[in-house]
């Protein structure tokens, strides 16, 4: 063979080899452009329930999805939708995310008017859902004679020392057993006319605390409501800073709760 030829044949075999390594980087590229488009195509889903972890609540409970059935009182979100509610409403049971407000079908009206109760009585635990208690050295008691204030008859109550005689100026507090709403009660005997005559603070359920000033109407016969609906739900109410002259009584307390 010339030596021509023979140089042309070794250019043939150079070329040969280097498309063959030319085939092997594009099918390498292939491969890595193919495993990238895999891990960046969808969410992973780990409890194979067919829905992966964008949509998934919870990723690692196979009977939690946006398919699921909400089971009721279980605790959890089981069809991921937040407007399902766990205990729904007019099943006797106030949910964690239900107030009297919202689902009053739950809820039981306390109505409180003392006249079962005997003048002196001492008040504090006889009322279903609501302790009564006052500043130290002191007590609420039963006292006769609400019909005077145009209230339900007989009784009212007031503060008044400890087995002692009654002031109507202490502080006293209202503790409710479970979240209460639409509290309501009547203020009598109260002399001042369109200045303060006691202030109220409520302990809110959702937090803090808000207070209000209860002026007079200028009539110690016509009792004045104290209606703290507006407020919403509370765990306590504070009586306090009674400067009324000769003092406040109280009647006819309700409110709805659990």
């Amino acid at each position: 063979m010339t030596r021509s030829a023979l140089l042309i044949l070794a250019l043939f075999s150079l070329a040969a080899c280097e498309n063959d390594d030319d085939d092997e980087d594009d099918d390498d590229d292939s491969a890595i452009a193919s495993d990238s488009g895999d891990t960046s195509s969808s969410g992973t889903d780990v409890d194979l329930d067919g829905y992966d972890a964008t949509e998934d609540c919870d990723d690692t409970d196979a009977d939690v999805n946006p398919g699921a059935t909400e089971v009721p009182y279980d605790g959890v979100d089981n069809d991921c939708d937040d407007t399902t509610v766990d205990v729904p409403c007019g099943d006797g049971i106030l949910g964690q995310s239900e107030t009297c407000d919202s689902c009053p079908a739950d809820c039981t009206e306390v109505v409180i008017d003392f006249d079962a109760l005997t003048d002196g009585d001492a008040v504090t635990t006889q009322f279903s859902g609501v302790t009564f208690s006052a500043e130290q050295g002191s007590e609420v008691g039963v006292t006769s004679g609400a019909g005077t204030f145009n209230t339900s008859e007989p009784n009212f109550i007031c503060t008044r020392f400890v087995g002692g005689a009654q002031n109507c100026a202490d502080d006293f507090s209202l503790q409710f057993t479970a979240p209460a709403s639409n509290v309501r009660f009547s203020s009598v005997g109260i002399e001042a006319d369109g200045t303060a005559a006691f202030s109220v603070r409520m302990h809110l359920v959702a937090g803090g605390t808000t207070e209000i000033t209860v002026l007079g109407a200028g009539e110690s016969f016509v009792p004045v409501l104290v209606d703290l609906s507006t407020h919403g739900a509370v765990n306590a109410v504070d009586i306090f800073d009674v400067v009324d002259g000769n003092g406040v009584g109280f009647d006819d307390f309700s409110f709805t709760t659990q």
